[in-house]
C-alpha cells in the first residue's frame, strides 16, 4: 500500500505542476487548441500500446462498453479539458488547482452511495475537513467572495472529472487500466479535433521548442503516466481513497505557481495544507 500511495502522491505532483505548464501555454496558444494538442501528443503512445497489447481486449468490447468509453472520452477528455483550459486562461494557476481539487468530496459521497464502497462518520469528516481546507486556501472564508466566469469553468471541469472517475470504476470491472485509458483518450482526442480546427492559431511546425516541451510534459507525464496510474490506484484502493489524494493537487499547484509564475506564497497555504493532509488521513485510515 505504501508504494501505491507514494505513486499517487507523485501523480498529484505532476498534475499540480500541470497548472503552471498549461498557464504558460495559454499565453501563446488558444485554450481550445491546447485541449487537443495535449492529447494529440499522448495519442501516439496509446495507439502503440493498443497495437502491441490491446488486441485481445478490443475483441471484448460490446455496444454497451463502447457507450461507456464514449462517455469517458466525453467527460474526462473533451468536457474536462475544454472547461479546464478556458478557465485557466482567466484564473491564476494556484487558485485553479484549488478549485479542481473540490471533486474528491463529491466522488467520496457518490461512490459511497451508488458504488457500494461504504460510508461512515470518519470518511465524511475527512472529506469535509479536506474540502474546508481547500475553501480556506481559496477564500479565507470571506463571505463576500465572488465567483467569476473562470472559476465557474473550473468548477464545471471538476464536476466532469467526478463523472469520469465514477464511470471509470465501472469500466475497470472488465478492462485493464491502461486499455481503458487508451480508448477513452483516443475517443476524446477525436471529439476535440473539430474544436482544434476551428480555434487553431499555429500549425504544428510553428509551435516552438519550449511550447513542445510543455506539451510533451502534459501529454506524456500528466496524461499517459498520470491517467493510467490513477486508474490502477482506483482498482486497488477504490474511488474515494484514490480521489482523496487529489486534495494534494492544489498544494503542488500553488507551489508550482510560486516557482514558475512568481505567484505569491501566502500563510493560508500552510493552514490549507494541514487540513488537506488531515482529510486524506481520515478517509484512508479506517482502522
Amino acid at each position: 500500500m505504501i508504494k501505491i500511495y507514494s505513486l499517487l502522491v507523485f501523480v498529484m505532483f505532476l498534475w499540480g505542476l500541470s497548472f503552471s505548464s498549461a498557464k504558460v501555454l495559454t499565453q501563446t496558444l488558444h485554450p481550445l487548441e491546447l485541449g487537443f494538442l495535449r492529447f494529440f501528443v499522448s495519442s501516439f503512445y496509446f495507439i502503440f500500446f493498443l497495437i502491441l497489447e490491446g488486441k485481445e481486449e478490443l475483441k471484448k468490447i460490446s455496444k454497451q462498453d463502447l457507450i461507456m468509453f464514449v462517455l469517458l472520452g466525453f467527460s474526462g477528455i473533451l468536457s474536462y479539458n475544454v472547461l479546464f483550459f478556458i478557465g485557466l486562461e482567466k484564473v491564476e494557476a494556484g487558485k485553479a488547482s484549488v478549485i479542481i481539487a473540490s471533486n474528491p468530496l463529491f466522488s467520496l459521497l457518490i461512490a459511497s452511495v451508488f458504488l457500494g464502497e461504504g460510508i461512515n462518520a470518519q470518511k465524511i469528516l475527512g472529506g469535509i475537513i479536506g474540502f474546508l481546507g481547500l475553501i480556506y486556501v481559496l477564500t479565507e472564508f470571506n463571505l463576500n467572495f465572488k465567483i467569476d466566469k473562470g472559476e465557474i469553468y473550473m468548477l464545471l471541469a471538476a464536476f466532469s472529472w467526478v463523472i469520469y472517475t465514477l464511470l471509470g470504476k465501472k469500466v475497470l470491472n472488465k478492462f485493464s487500466a491502461m486499455f481503458s485509458t487508451s480508448i477513452s483518450v483516443l475517443l476524446g482526442t477525436i471529439f476535440l479535433f473539430p474544436i482544434y480546427i476551428n480555434f487553431q492559431t499555429k500549425n504544428l511546425f510553428e509551435i516552438n521548442f519550449n511550447e513542445w516541451t510543455q506539451l510533451v510534459f502534459l501529454g506524456l507525464g500528466c496524461t499517459v503516466f498520470g491517467f493510467s496510474y490513477f486508474y490502477k490506484a482506483i482498482q486497488k484502493v477504490g474511488v474515494s481513497k484514490a480521489s482523496s489524494f487529489i486534495n494534494l493537487v492544489p498544494i503542488f499547484g500553488i507551489l508550482g505557481g510560486i516557482m514558475f509564475l512568481q505567484e505569491a506564497l501566502e500563510l493560508k497555504l500552510i493552514f490549507g495544507l494541514i487540513a488537506v493532509i488531515t482529510g486524506i488521513f481520515l478517509v484512508n485510515n479506517q482502522n
